[in-house]
Protein backbone atom coordinates (compact mmCIF):
# COMPACT_ATOMS: atom_id res chain seq x y z
CA UNK A 1 0.00 0.00 0.00
CA UNK A 2 2.83 2.58 1.14
CA UNK A 3 4.49 1.54 -2.68
CA UNK A 4 1.50 2.39 -4.48
CA UNK A 5 1.31 6.00 -2.74
CA UNK A 6 4.74 6.14 -3.48
CA UNK A 7 4.32 5.67 -6.94
CA UNK A 8 1.13 7.74 -7.25
CA UNK A 9 3.26 10.83 -5.36
CA UNK A 10 6.38 10.18 -8.18
CA UNK A 11 4.00 10.11 -11.17
CA UNK A 12 2.19 13.41 -9.61
CA UNK A 13 5.45 14.92 -9.47
CA UNK A 14 6.48 14.14 -13.21
CA UNK A 15 2.71 15.41 -14.56
CA UNK A 16 2.95 18.75 -12.84
CA UNK A 17 6.38 19.01 -14.10
CA UNK A 18 8.43 19.50 -10.78
CA UNK A 19 11.54 18.45 -9.90
CA UNK A 20 11.78 15.47 -7.73
CA UNK A 21 12.44 17.34 -4.57
CA UNK A 22 10.83 20.34 -3.36
CA UNK A 23 12.85 22.81 -0.79
CA UNK A 24 11.32 24.40 1.99
CA UNK A 25 12.74 27.46 3.60
CA UNK A 26 15.18 26.20 6.81
CA UNK A 27 14.93 22.92 5.13
CA UNK A 28 17.44 20.99 3.08
CA UNK A 29 19.90 22.20 0.38
CA UNK A 30 23.47 21.55 -1.15
CA UNK A 31 26.19 23.26 -3.07
CA UNK A 32 28.98 22.49 -5.44
CA UNK A 33 31.79 24.43 -6.88
CA UNK A 34 35.28 24.78 -8.07
CA UNK A 35 38.23 25.58 -5.37
CA UNK A 36 41.41 26.10 -6.56
CA UNK A 37 44.51 27.36 -4.31
CA UNK A 38 48.25 26.06 -3.52
CA UNK A 39 49.44 22.82 -1.47
CA UNK A 40 52.77 21.68 0.52
CA UNK A 41 53.33 18.25 -1.56
CA UNK A 42 56.86 16.45 -1.63
CA UNK A 43 58.92 19.24 -0.32
CA UNK A 44 57.35 22.11 -2.57
CA UNK A 45 54.47 23.57 -3.41
CA UNK A 46 51.94 22.56 -5.73
CA UNK A 47 48.45 24.94 -7.75
CA UNK A 48 45.50 22.49 -6.82
CA UNK A 49 42.22 22.42 -8.10
CA UNK A 50 38.97 20.86 -7.38
CA UNK A 51 36.10 21.34 -4.94
CA UNK A 52 33.48 19.57 -2.99
CA UNK A 53 29.75 18.51 -3.23
CA UNK A 54 27.85 19.07 -0.30
CA UNK A 55 24.64 17.99 0.67
CA UNK A 56 23.22 20.38 3.83
CA UNK A 57 21.08 17.58 5.71
CA UNK A 58 20.27 21.46 8.04
CA UNK A 59 21.45 24.78 7.60
CA UNK A 60 24.70 24.02 9.98
CA UNK A 61 25.90 20.61 8.70
CA UNK A 62 26.94 19.29 5.32
CA UNK A 63 27.33 15.61 4.14
CA UNK A 64 29.34 14.98 0.88
CA UNK A 65 32.45 14.41 -1.09
CA UNK A 66 35.36 16.63 -1.97
CA UNK A 67 38.00 16.14 -4.58
CA UNK A 68 41.47 17.82 -5.33
CA UNK A 69 44.17 17.36 -7.84
CA UNK A 70 47.28 19.18 -8.91
CA UNK A 71 47.19 21.73 -12.03
CA UNK A 72 50.29 21.62 -14.03
CA UNK A 73 53.54 20.18 -13.39
CA UNK A 74 54.81 19.94 -9.77
CA UNK A 75 58.38 19.08 -10.75
CA UNK A 76 57.22 15.92 -12.42
CA UNK A 77 54.74 14.98 -9.72
CA UNK A 78 51.33 15.07 -10.31
CA UNK A 79 48.54 13.85 -7.86
CA UNK A 80 44.82 13.71 -7.31
CA UNK A 81 42.91 12.56 -3.82
CA UNK A 82 39.36 12.39 -3.22
CA UNK A 83 36.50 11.16 -0.71
CA UNK A 84 33.71 11.90 1.72
CA UNK A 85 33.82 14.83 3.51
CA UNK A 86 31.61 16.49 6.15
CA UNK A 87 31.69 20.46 7.68
CA UNK A 88 29.71 22.28 10.37
CA UNK A 89 28.72 25.50 9.82
CA UNK A 90 28.76 28.71 12.32
CA UNK A 91 26.49 31.34 11.85
CA UNK A 92 24.77 29.73 9.09
CA UNK A 93 21.75 31.94 9.36
CA UNK A 94 23.78 34.91 8.06
CA UNK A 95 25.43 36.32 5.28
CA UNK A 96 28.74 35.49 6.62
CA UNK A 97 29.53 32.26 8.01
CA UNK A 98 32.48 29.94 9.04
CA UNK A 99 32.91 26.17 9.36
CA UNK A 100 35.27 23.37 10.28
CA UNK A 101 35.32 20.13 8.39
CA UNK A 102 37.03 16.98 7.60
CA UNK A 103 38.36 14.91 4.68
CA UNK A 104 38.84 11.16 4.57
CA UNK A 105 40.49 10.47 1.20
CA UNK A 106 42.46 8.10 -0.83
CA UNK A 107 44.74 9.24 -3.03
CA UNK A 108 46.96 8.34 -6.18
CA UNK A 109 50.75 10.01 -6.78
CA UNK A 110 51.99 10.03 -10.46
CA UNK A 111 56.09 10.38 -10.53
CA UNK A 112 57.60 10.94 -14.31
CA UNK A 113 60.54 12.02 -14.94
CA UNK A 114 60.74 12.25 -18.76
CA UNK A 115 58.63 11.30 -21.20
CA UNK A 116 60.44 8.45 -22.23
CA UNK A 117 60.41 7.09 -18.76
CA UNK A 118 57.61 4.73 -17.31
CA UNK A 119 56.12 6.48 -14.63
CA UNK A 120 55.69 5.63 -11.00
CA UNK A 121 53.28 5.31 -8.63
CA UNK A 122 52.40 5.40 -4.95
CA UNK A 123 48.98 5.38 -3.52
CA UNK A 124 47.93 6.92 0.14
CA UNK A 125 45.21 7.25 2.70
CA UNK A 126 44.92 10.65 4.42
CA UNK A 127 43.01 12.56 6.17
CA UNK A 128 42.35 16.63 5.53
CA UNK A 129 41.04 19.28 8.25
CA UNK A 130 39.78 22.19 6.85
CA UNK A 131 38.39 25.74 8.48
CA UNK A 132 36.55 28.08 5.91
CA UNK A 133 34.61 31.30 5.92
CA UNK A 134 32.32 32.14 3.43
CA UNK A 135 30.39 35.36 2.26
CA UNK A 136 27.39 35.11 0.09
CA UNK A 137 26.88 37.33 -2.33
CA UNK A 138 23.00 36.03 -3.49
CA UNK A 139 21.14 33.48 -1.60
CA UNK A 140 22.42 30.92 -4.23
CA UNK A 141 26.43 32.23 -5.08
CA UNK A 142 29.04 31.86 -2.23
CA UNK A 143 32.82 33.47 -2.09
CA UNK A 144 35.17 30.83 -0.20
CA UNK A 145 38.40 31.48 1.64
CA UNK A 146 40.03 28.72 3.52
CA UNK A 147 43.07 26.92 5.19
CA UNK A 148 43.29 22.70 5.39
CA UNK A 149 46.03 20.40 6.77
CA UNK A 150 46.70 17.01 5.36
CA UNK A 151 47.97 13.85 6.93
CA UNK A 152 48.71 11.14 4.57
CA UNK A 153 50.19 7.71 4.56
CA UNK A 154 51.78 5.73 1.94
CA UNK A 155 49.85 2.53 1.43
CA UNK A 156 51.44 1.22 -2.30
CA UNK A 157 53.68 1.73 -4.59
CA UNK A 158 57.14 3.79 -4.70
CA UNK A 159 58.96 3.84 -1.10
CA UNK A 160 60.19 6.96 -2.30
CA UNK A 161 57.69 9.21 -0.60
CA UNK A 162 56.75 9.11 3.08
CA UNK A 163 54.24 10.69 5.53
CA UNK A 164 56.54 13.93 5.45
CA UNK A 165 56.21 13.98 1.96
CA UNK A 166 52.64 13.69 1.17
CA UNK A 167 51.76 15.70 4.72
CA UNK A 168 51.53 19.33 4.20
CA UNK A 169 49.42 22.60 4.86
CA UNK A 170 46.84 24.21 1.80
CA UNK A 171 45.05 27.46 1.33
CA UNK A 172 42.53 27.96 -1.56
CA UNK A 173 39.77 29.87 -2.81
CA UNK A 174 36.81 29.29 -4.08
CA UNK A 175 32.98 29.27 -5.32
CA UNK A 176 30.15 28.10 -4.63
CA UNK A 177 26.47 27.60 -6.15
CA UNK A 178 23.38 25.76 -4.30
CA UNK A 179 20.23 26.42 -2.15
CA UNK A 180 21.11 27.57 1.50
CA UNK A 181 18.31 26.28 3.64
CA UNK A 182 17.28 28.88 6.31
CA UNK A 183 18.73 31.92 4.21
CA UNK A 184 16.04 35.05 3.54
CA UNK A 185 17.25 36.12 0.04
CA UNK A 186 15.68 37.68 -3.19
CA UNK A 187 11.96 36.22 -3.95
CA UNK A 188 11.62 33.33 -5.89
CA UNK A 189 10.38 35.00 -8.74
CA UNK A 190 13.81 36.76 -9.63
CA UNK A 191 15.01 36.96 -13.28
CA UNK A 192 18.84 36.28 -12.23
CA UNK A 193 20.17 33.33 -11.24
CA UNK A 194 23.83 31.31 -11.34
CA UNK A 195 24.87 27.93 -11.69
CA UNK A 196 28.39 26.01 -12.20
CA UNK A 197 28.54 22.91 -14.09
CA UNK A 198 31.09 20.59 -13.89
CA UNK A 199 31.37 18.01 -16.87
CA UNK A 200 32.64 15.18 -18.40
CA UNK A 201 33.59 14.90 -22.19
CA UNK A 202 34.31 11.82 -24.44
CA UNK A 203 35.47 12.86 -27.75
CA UNK A 204 38.51 11.95 -30.56
CA UNK A 205 41.54 13.29 -31.47
CA UNK A 206 43.62 12.38 -34.06
CA UNK A 207 41.07 9.61 -34.67
CA UNK A 208 41.74 8.12 -30.90
CA UNK A 209 39.25 8.21 -27.89
CA UNK A 210 40.21 10.99 -25.01
CA UNK A 211 38.42 12.08 -22.45
CA UNK A 212 38.11 15.58 -21.26
CA UNK A 213 37.69 17.12 -17.98
CA UNK A 214 36.25 20.67 -17.10
CA UNK A 215 33.16 22.50 -16.54
CA UNK A 216 32.28 26.41 -15.74
CA UNK A 217 30.42 28.64 -14.22
CA UNK A 218 26.74 30.10 -16.15
CA UNK A 219 23.56 32.97 -15.56
CA UNK A 220 20.40 31.73 -15.89
CA UNK A 221 18.73 34.20 -17.35
CA UNK A 222 14.75 34.29 -16.86
CA UNK A 223 15.47 30.72 -16.51
CA UNK A 224 15.76 29.38 -19.88
CA UNK A 225 18.50 30.76 -21.16
CA UNK A 226 22.35 29.85 -19.37
CA UNK A 227 25.03 32.35 -20.47
CA UNK A 228 28.71 31.84 -19.38
CA UNK A 229 31.95 30.54 -19.74
CA UNK A 230 33.31 26.92 -20.27
CA UNK A 231 36.72 24.95 -20.63
CA UNK A 232 38.21 21.52 -21.01
CA UNK A 233 41.00 19.79 -20.72
CA UNK A 234 43.20 16.95 -20.77
CA UNK A 235 46.90 16.92 -20.20
CA UNK A 236 47.80 13.02 -20.59
CA UNK A 237 46.01 13.00 -24.76
CA UNK A 238 47.13 10.30 -27.41
CA UNK A 239 50.04 9.37 -29.26
CA UNK A 240 50.87 9.72 -32.78
CA UNK A 241 53.42 9.52 -35.09
CA UNK A 242 56.02 10.01 -32.33
CA UNK A 243 54.42 12.70 -30.05
CA UNK A 244 52.35 12.93 -27.20
CA UNK A 245 49.14 15.28 -28.42
CA UNK A 246 46.70 16.91 -25.97
CA UNK A 247 43.52 18.79 -26.14
CA UNK A 248 42.03 21.83 -24.66
CA UNK A 249 39.27 24.20 -25.34
CA UNK A 250 37.36 27.21 -23.76
CA UNK A 251 34.95 29.40 -24.63
CA UNK A 252 31.81 31.31 -24.43
CA UNK A 253 28.82 29.43 -23.43
CA UNK A 254 25.28 29.50 -24.33
CA UNK A 255 22.49 27.33 -23.56
CA UNK A 256 18.52 27.12 -24.11
CA UNK A 257 16.18 25.29 -21.88
CA UNK A 258 12.55 24.95 -23.37
CA UNK A 259 11.29 23.83 -19.71
CA UNK A 260 13.10 24.80 -16.93
CA UNK A 261 10.96 23.41 -14.52
CA UNK A 262 10.16 20.12 -15.82
CA UNK A 263 11.31 17.00 -14.27
CA UNK A 264 12.59 16.37 -17.98
CA UNK A 265 13.67 18.61 -20.49
CA UNK A 266 15.80 18.76 -23.70
CA UNK A 267 18.25 21.63 -24.37
CA UNK A 268 19.87 22.71 -26.85
CA UNK A 269 24.04 24.59 -26.48
CA UNK A 270 27.07 25.99 -28.38
CA UNK A 271 30.02 26.61 -26.73
CA UNK A 272 32.16 29.12 -28.68
CA UNK A 273 36.09 29.86 -28.44
CA UNK A 274 39.55 28.30 -29.04
CA UNK A 275 40.64 24.82 -29.36
CA UNK A 276 44.16 24.35 -28.57
CA UNK A 277 46.50 21.23 -30.06
CA UNK A 278 49.75 20.44 -28.01
CA UNK A 279 52.51 18.63 -29.42
CA UNK A 280 55.01 16.57 -27.28
CA UNK A 281 58.16 15.01 -28.76
CA UNK A 282 60.93 12.91 -27.57
CA UNK A 283 62.83 16.05 -26.06
CA UNK A 284 59.96 16.85 -23.79
CA UNK A 285 59.43 20.37 -26.13
CA UNK A 286 55.79 21.44 -26.47
CA UNK A 287 54.13 23.83 -29.24
CA UNK A 288 50.60 24.33 -29.26
CA UNK A 289 48.74 25.82 -31.81
CA UNK A 290 45.50 27.63 -30.76
CA UNK A 291 42.89 28.21 -33.05
CA UNK A 292 38.73 28.76 -33.47
CA UNK A 293 36.22 26.53 -32.04
CA UNK A 294 32.44 25.77 -32.46
CA UNK A 295 31.31 22.67 -30.16
CA UNK A 296 27.59 22.73 -30.40
CA UNK A 297 25.62 20.15 -28.11
CA UNK A 298 21.91 18.48 -27.85
CA UNK A 299 21.18 17.52 -24.25
CA UNK A 300 18.62 16.18 -22.09
CA UNK A 301 18.38 17.55 -18.48
CA UNK A 302 17.22 15.58 -15.80
CA UNK A 303 15.76 17.99 -12.49
CA UNK A 304 16.62 16.27 -9.11
CA UNK A 305 15.85 18.63 -7.25
CA UNK A 306 15.20 22.76 -7.46
CA UNK A 307 19.08 23.08 -6.60
CA UNK A 308 21.03 19.72 -9.01
CA UNK A 309 20.79 19.21 -12.46
CA UNK A 310 22.61 16.13 -14.40
CA UNK A 311 22.38 16.38 -18.51
CA UNK A 312 23.48 13.67 -20.82
CA UNK A 313 24.31 15.29 -24.40
CA UNK A 314 25.90 14.62 -27.58
CA UNK A 315 27.68 17.10 -30.05
CA UNK A 316 30.17 17.41 -32.51
CA UNK A 317 33.08 20.02 -32.34
CA UNK A 318 34.33 21.55 -35.29
CA UNK A 319 37.99 22.87 -35.11
CA UNK A 320 39.37 25.55 -37.64
CA UNK A 321 43.21 26.85 -37.84
CA UNK A 322 46.47 26.31 -38.59
CA UNK A 323 48.54 23.45 -37.23
CA UNK A 324 52.49 24.10 -37.65
CA UNK A 325 53.05 20.20 -37.39
CA UNK A 326 53.59 18.03 -40.43
CA UNK A 327 51.13 15.52 -41.22
CA UNK A 328 48.24 17.07 -38.94
CA UNK A 329 45.10 19.10 -40.04
CA UNK A 330 42.17 20.77 -37.86
CA UNK A 331 40.34 17.56 -39.14
CA UNK A 332 42.24 15.90 -37.08
CA UNK A 333 40.57 17.74 -33.66
CA UNK A 334 37.50 18.02 -34.94
CA UNK A 335 35.31 14.84 -33.89
CA UNK A 336 32.07 13.74 -31.93
CA UNK A 337 31.68 14.11 -28.71
CA UNK A 338 29.47 12.16 -25.80
CA UNK A 339 29.11 14.66 -22.65
CA UNK A 340 27.74 14.05 -18.56
CA UNK A 341 27.48 17.48 -16.59
CA UNK A 342 26.41 17.72 -12.89
CA UNK A 343 25.27 21.17 -12.41
CA UNK A 344 24.53 22.93 -9.30
CA UNK A 345 22.91 26.05 -8.13
CA UNK A 346 19.24 27.75 -8.81
CA UNK A 347 17.44 27.43 -12.29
Amino acid sequence: MRRGWACLLLLASVGLGQPLLRLREHGIGGYAGPHNGVTWFAGGPAVIGGGPGMFLVNPRLGIGWNYVASEGDAGGLSFVYAGPAVEYWFGAMHAASWSIGGLAAYGDLLQQESRDRAASRTGFVGLEATVKGRVRCWRFLGLNLGASYRLAVPVSGNARFGVRDLSGPGAFFGLSYGAYPGYSGPPDGRSLRVAGCWSQKWTWVCGQPLRLDGGGTRLVVARHLLLGVGGYFNPTGVSRSGYSISYGEAGLWVEYVPWPAALVSPSVALMAGLGAPGFTDSQDSTQVFPGPMLDPLLALNFNLCEFLRVAAGVGYRLHAGRIGTPGFSPRDFSGATIELDTKVGEF
